[in-house]
């Protein structure tokens, strides 16, 4: 029998407890059992993305990320409308379970009940709309603890490759009389998405400005592809498996073959940056290797 998430019994999305190593996959199964058939989903229509089953005993997990297919959602559900987040609303609704939407990441997060070795709660479970579910395989990718692949976070991995991408492609286009940057252009990762070629201004209504105005007119998506996302990044001669990990991609950065050494200071500063931003702790390796930007 199906449970269901009545909104008199748990009426808001925080504040959910924390789930086990277990009970992630207990959670997940039960994901596939009960809620995939309500969007008329099989189980290859959805991928769990991120740490799911690569945590060890002593770690938990705040929530389940799931990559769900655009196109089985569009082929499945002629009735749902252009905006998927507000169909898979209204139907997971329609069955009792507290929702919320996260349109800027193409993202709708739920309640699922969970009852597994004793505990009883309620656990967060986010549904993440895919163009293509080996891009969010890749760009979502989180190392394996299991197996000791990596001492950090799968953000760490991702906030050094973004920086490698959009400081290595940095181009100007325009310049004013003074020397001062009016346009530029770069690819950056885009992670519901892919990689997009974008460009930016810093020339404002009333004249320039500090932070540079994304011109959307001018976005175009460059690859969802990993391996041609790999290339791009860091070259032909690797693959997406060669990008598992923040370690596996600073060996790449500090070779005497990275493509992109020209730019490496650049990519620093802004790893550096996506660290602070992000409330990081800078890796080990990043202090030994550059004290002068690191410390």
């Amino acid at each position: 029998m199906q449970a269901t998430v009545k909104p008199w019994i748990f009426e808001t999305i925080d504040g959910l407890r924390d789930l086990t190593p277990q009970e992630v996959i207990i959670t997940y199964k039960w994901v596939e059992e009960n809620i995939l058939p309500l969007l008329n989903l099989t189980k290859n229509d959805a991928i769990p993305v991120g740490s799911y089953g690569k945590k060890t005993n002593a770690e938990i997990s705040s929530d389940i990320d799931v990559a769900i297919s655009i196109d089985a959602l569009t082929k499945n559900n002629l009735d749902m409308g252009p905006y998927h987040l507000n169909g898979i609303d209204a139907i997971l609704q329609c069955h009792g379970y507290v929702t919320k939407q996260i349109p800027g990441f193409n993202q709708i997060s739920f309640a699922a009940p969970l009852q597994s070795f004793g505990r009883w709660g309620f656990v967060q479970v986010d549904f993440m709309l895919s163009e293509n579910l080996e891009w969010s395989k890749f760009i979502y990718h989180s190392p394996d603890f299991t197996i000791n692949e990596s001492k950090y976070k799968g953000v760490v991995r991702t906030l050094l490759l973004m920086a490698i991408l959009s400081e290595s492609t940095r181009n100007i286009i325009s310049k004013d009389d003074n020397g001062n940057t009016i346009l530029i252009e770069s690819k950056v990762i885009r992670l519901p998405k892919g990689i997009y070629s974008t460009t930016r201004t810093f020339m404002g209504k009333k004249g320039l400005i500090k932070k540079a105005k994304l011109l959307k007119e001018h976005d175009k998506l460059i690859t969802n592809d990993p391996l041609e996302a790999t290339k791009l990044i860091v070259g032909k001669q690797y693959i997406p498996k060669d990008l598992s990990s923040f370690e596996s991609i600073w060996k790449i950065l500090n070779s005497h073959t990275f493509i992109h050494k020209e730019h490496l200071g650049l990519i620093l500063d802004k790893f550096k940056l996506g660290l602070i931003i992000n409330k990081l702790q800078v890796p080990i390796e990043s202090i030994k290797d550059y004290p002068q930007i690191f410390i």
